[in-house]
């Protein structure tokens, strides 16, 4: 039986098993969840994580019926387990899948046994034999490493206002009103979300589905999640989209997404944008007992996003590094034929025109090849190169490969700072041509 069967179960030794959730072992995942991700083993639990499984469990758009995997014991009592999401990303214009493991949880008391390991091993399974070219996580720093995963695609960068900083509105600015998009405004709202994330040079994006879009305006209640908001002025004229978290983000109010009309300009609308975010505070569940208002906005966007160049003038922010998703990649011939289209276009209208050659690419214990004909894309395989990279064009170790493919990091990058990297003159020019760096805005959608 093929590990990604929902009838999967195999013994793990010591009394205890892993399989495919079922109803009932489910419903005991989603409380363990609560359990384990409580603020400390003192605090009292709260359903927010469970509502949030329950709700993924009934025809969610990124879920199916057996993406659970779980560890029980002998009593069949959930130990350990972890959730398969699948969720759409566009690479330069190619739509891909990524497999999202998450809500990665394991009992205190079970821990250091390998069971997460064995957890992913079938989530990793699944999501390979469904077609998603990769896998993507967001959390523990470090820990996901053992499993595949680098960081390696840019997720956000956080920037905080405070609403007792901004400046006053002028008599003749704007008034700004907030209202939850409904159902049935899918084209407004993706016309002006394709918009924003298109037009700006973003690598790696996320298309927003009508199938996510109905979920959320309609199914959703889950505080994890995030409203679809419109920004309308007196006349009710929509001139805007904001991305807008349910609950609490510490002591703010905190933004996933916004963009703008074509025509109107963030240096003219973002004083009124954060007025109406303070005003629409009251409309957000503070979940952590121990706040009692919301003092700020905390802007969780790409780091190229124009909010960011705007607040710099008359705003008192404080931010934070850039985050990073982390990546795996089992299969780079699988993802690189997925990308062809792209790769030929960039080479097509570079100094290589008509490249043809072959260029083996080692990540020191896996690599792959790239064999190109007359500017197209022939083929491409998957490789086992010598550990040492004996014979290769280029060499990056994995982590670096990926940040290379994803944008993240331009070659250049990586050799001043990583003594393992390196790559013949044309391996270099043609690399440069494949795999320009460039921001990317990988949506966070649970």
């Amino acid at each position: 039986m093929e590990v990604f069967d929902p009838r999967y179960c195999a013994d793990l030794g010591g009394g205890f098993l892993i399989k495919w959730a079922d109803a009932h072992t489910a419903r005991a995942y989603a409380t363990l969840c609560d359990v384990v991700f409580r603020r400390s083993a003192e605090a009292p639990l709260r359903t927010i994580n469970a509502d949030t499984v329950a709700e993924w469990m009934q025809n969610h758009p990124l879920v199916g019926e057996h993406d659970i995997a779980v560890v029980v014991d002998q009593d069949d009592v959930v130990v350990a387990g972890a959730i398969l999401l699948r969720q759409p990303m566009d690479y330069a214009g190619i739509q891909l899948y990524v497999g999202r493991p998450e809500m990665v949880v394991c009992h205190p008391d079970y821990r250091n046994r390998g069971f997460i390991r064995e957890i992913f091993r079938l989530l990793h399974a699944k999501s390979h034999a469904r077609g998603d070219a990769l896998q993507a996580i967001t959390g523990i720093p470090y820990f996901y490493r053992q499993f595949g995963y680098a960081y390696a695609i840019d997720f956000d960068q956080q920037c905080v206002v405070r609403f007792d900083t901004v400046p006053a509105l002028a008599s003749n600015a704007t008034q700004l009103q907030l209202r939850r998009a409904r159902a049935d405004e899918y084209h407004e709202f993706v016309r002006l979300y394709d918009a924003d994330r298109l037009n700006r040079g973003l690598l790696c994006t996320t298309p927003f589905e009508r199938s996510y879009y109905a979920h959320l305006t309609t199914n959703s209640t889950s505080l994890i999640m995030f409203d679809v908001l419109f920004m309308t002025t007196a006349q009710h004229e929509v001139i805007g989209y904001l991305l807008v978290h349910r609950a609490n983000y510490g002591t703010n109010i905190c933004v996933l997404g916004a963009g703008l009309a074509a025509g109107v300009r963030w240096q003219h609308m973002l004083t009124s944008i954060i007025h109406a975010l303070a005003a629409y505070r009251l409309h957000i569940v503070i979940t952590n007992p121990d706040i009692r208002e919301l003092t700020g906005v905390n802007f969780v966007l790409d780091s190229s996003h124009p909010i960011y160049t705007q607040v710099q003038h008359g705003y008192t922010i404080s931010t934070e590094e850039t985050y990073a998703w982390y990546v795996r990649v089992a299969d780079f011939a699988r993802l690189l034929t997925s990308l062809t289209p792209i790769l030929e276009a960039r080479v097509h209208h570079s100094l290589m025109v008509g490249y043809t050659g072959t260029v083996h690419i080692s990540c020191y214990g896996s690599g792959v090849i790239l064999e190109w004909q007359d500017g197209r894309l022939s083929a491409v395989r998957n490789t086992r190169p010598p550990i040492m990279g004996e014979g290769a064009d280029a060499c990056l170790p994995y982590d670096t490969f990926l940040m290379l493919l994803f944008g993240r990091k331009s070659l250049t990058d990586i050799r001043f700072w990583h003594h393992e990297a390196h790559a013949s003159t044309e391996a270099t020019q043609l690399l440069d041509i494949l795999f320009p760096k460039n921001p990317s805005w990988f949506q966070w959608m649970n």
